[in-house]
C-alpha cells in the first residue's frame, strides 16, 4: 500500500492535471489502511479473549484432576458409576461456565 501512496504522488508531482485520481487513489488507501487497522484490532481482541478464557481454564484444572482421581481411585465404583459421575462433573463445570459468560459484560468489540 505504500507503494500504491508513493506512486501517486509522483502522479500529481509529474503532471498537475492527475489531482483527481490522487483524490480517489488517496481516498482508496485510506479506506484499506483503515480495513487494516480493523483487522489488527480484531486480532489483537481475538487474542485477549483467548488468554481470558484460558486463564479461566486453567485455575479449573487442579479440582477437576483430584475429581478425576478421586473418581479413579475409588475401589467401590463400577465403570459406569464412574463414567456417571464424571458426567456429573462435566455437567456442573459446563453450568458454572454458562453463569460466569451470562455474569460477563458483553463485549462492544472495542479495545480496552
Amino acid at each position: 500500500m505504500k507503494l500504491a501512496g508513493q506512486t501517486a504522488i509522483n502522479l500529481v508531482a509529474e503532471k498537475a492535471g492527475n489531482v483527481v485520481q490522487f483524490v480517489s487513489v488517496s481516498r482508496l488507501l485510506l479506506a484499506s489502511e483503515k480495513n487494516d487497522l480493523q483487522r489488527l484490532r480484531l486480532a489483537q481482541n481475538d487474542r485477549k479473549f483467548q488468554y481470558e478464557a484460558t486463564l479461566k481454564c486453567v485455575k479449573d484444572l487442579p479440582p477437576f484432576r483430584a475429581h478425576l482421581e478421586a473418581i479413579e481411585q475409588n475401589p467401590r465404583l463400577t465403570n459406569e458409576e464412574k463414567y456417571q459421575r464424571l458426567d456429573e462433573i462435566l455437567h456442573r463445570m459446563k453450568q458454572k461456565a454458562r453463569e460466569e459468560a451470562s455474569d460477563d459484560p458483553v463485549p462492544t468489540g472495542e479495545p480496552s
